[in-house]
């Protein structure tokens, strides 16, 4: 099977994992208005954008070792973080007073991210070798 398609799939399964959050959170939002921040609408843009680069370094890496491949998710993890640590301190620093409602919404978009990306690399332990099942074939 081609490359294309696996990309279709990858980006549909992650619009799908945020999808379910993102709906959850506008009826919150807007039953309880107060919390409603600015960039709501955008949140699920914003980790798009986030999940697909890490799924693009990832996919080169798909024929090296087990150990490199854990090594590079790792680190793409690690950017992923320091970027999502810069966008809440940017985000508090200029809007104050939706801070909380962002943060705690960032912070559940972040976790179903991360939980799509393990389950599409899943990463299973069997006795001394690391074997490597991708969901995404």
């Amino acid at each position: 099977m081609g490359s294309g398609p696996k990309i279709l799939r990858y980006i549909l399964k992650i619009f799908t994992y945020l999808l379910i959050p993102y709906i959850v959170g506008f009826i919150i939002l807007k039953i309880f208005k107060e919390y409603w921040f600015p960039l709501y609408p955008y949140m699920i843009v914003l980790f798009m954008a986030m999940g697909i680069p890490v799924f693009f370094a990832l996919k080169k890496l798909e024929d090296v070792n087990t150990r490199k491949f854990i090594n590079s998710f790792l680190i793409t993890a690690f950017f992923k973080l320091m970027l999502s640590i810069l966008l809440i301190v940017l985000y508090v620093w200029f809007e104050e007073d939706s801070a909380i409602p962002f943060v705690i919404t960032y912070f559940v978009f972040y976790i179903v991210l991360s939980i799509c990306e393990i389950r599409i690399f899943k990463l299973k332990s069997s006795g001394k070798e690391i074997e490597l099942k991708r969901d995404v074939e």
